[in-house]
């Protein structure tokens, strides 16, 4: 009961802070094409990587994204998925996201919390019954990283992993 309470409370605040996020005049950068994100896509030591990177970088540009899977070498059942995006400068988006950041949730099954790494704004999420972990980082109001893993115990390995990517290198794509 509680954790519908405050899906509907994150679901009005979204929506009064879309109408406020529109009604500002805001200046928006073209995202970077996909190819700029890419090398960004780290080898992840213990895990190979499976298949090529995806891309993508809509005909309407209003984000490009790269994807990398991984499986753990020795386990396949143990994966993760690396996901880089840029969405433009300012993006309403982002700002519903942080918005909706703000709440933290502690369930049986579930909870997400704030996190800072490398001085760059963040979120943990975890699910028990089905071990799946969920580091996402937004990078100069801008670039989101997001790391999922499938088949961990918490979000320790995916917090260490993602502090190898180059946040700084990121922040400089124009």
């Amino acid at each position: 009961m509680r954790i519908k309470q405050v899906f509907i409370l994150v679901i009005i605040f979204g929506l009064i802070f879309t109408i406020n996020v529109f009604s500002q005049e805001k200046k928006r950068a073209d995202p970077v094409n996909w190819s700029e994100l890419k090398p960004f896509l780290i080898d992840i030591s213990g895990f190979k990587k499976e298949g090529e990177a995806e891309e993508k970088n809509p005909p309407n540009n209003k984000f490009s994204r790269v994807k990398q899977d991984y499986v753990a070498e020795g386990d396949e059942a143990i994966h993760l998925i690396l996901t880089i995006s840029d969405f433009g400068f300012p993006s309403e988006a982002i700002e519903i996201s942080k918005s909706i950041w703000a709440i933290e949730i502690d369930a049986s099954e579930k909870y997400t919390k704030q996190i800072t790494i490398k001085d760059q704004p963040g979120v943990e999420s975890y699910r028990y019954d089905n071990k799946e972990a969920r580091v996402l980082v937004l990078i100069k109001d801008r670039f989101l990283v997001c790391l999922e893993g499938f088949n961990f115990k918490n979000t320790s390995e995916l917090k260490n992993i993602i502090q190898k990517i180059d946040f700084k290198g990121i922040a400089n794509l124009r």
